[in-house]
């Protein structure tokens, strides 16, 4: 009977440190899981807010830019008058100011250039020697194609994070 009853204890002695073991192993597991699963959200977060309060307004300004100058057959394809410009630079400057940190290199160069030609077009008396509309709308074309080409790789990073398959 001793035999039977060690034989019994000790199989219920591993069953229970095989139930512990697996206990912790999927509460680890579960652990790991849940922190995968907040930094793949917080990324979405990062991405979101990069996407919607820094490129698409920036993006917007300069597409409207853009239509006025097909809608006027401008030859350089963007087209403002002086106060619109100043409310563009100065909701522009607004937007880099709060959220330089969501722009990569290149957009953050494309702004630096771009922005005093912009003051100098809107300021051509005080600015007279230094305003060039070549180089500003130069300057424009760059930092539009900077902000469009982070902006696909952006949505590109969002929606393969987010696994939708009918992206736009």
């Amino acid at each position: 009977m001793s035999e039977q009853t060690d034989w019994i204890i000790q199989l219920g002695s591993t069953a229970a440190v095989a139930g512990l073991v697996a206990s912790i192993l999927t509460a680890v597991m579960n652990w790991l899981l849940e922190g995968r699963k907040f930094r793949r959200e917080q990324r979405i977060i990062n991405l979101t807010d990069r996407i919607d309060k820094f490129y698409s307004p920036l993006i917007f300004h300069l597409e409207n830019m853009k239509s006025w100058g097909g809608f006027l057959k401008s030859p350089d394809g963007y087209a403002w008058s002086g106060q619109e410009l100043e409310h563009k630079t100065d909701d522009m400057y607004q937007i880099m100011r709060s959220g330089i940190r969501f722009s990569s290199p290149r957009v953050e160069k494309a702004w630096y250039d771009w922005q005093p030609f912009a003051i100098a077009s809107m300021l051509q008396s005080t600015y007279k020697e230094y305003y060039d509309r070549r180089q500003l709308i130069d300057r424009t074309q760059r930092l539009h194609e900077a902000l469009k080409a982070d902006n696909e790789r952006l949505k590109e990073q969002y929606y393969k994070l987010v696994g939708n398959k009918n992206q736009p």
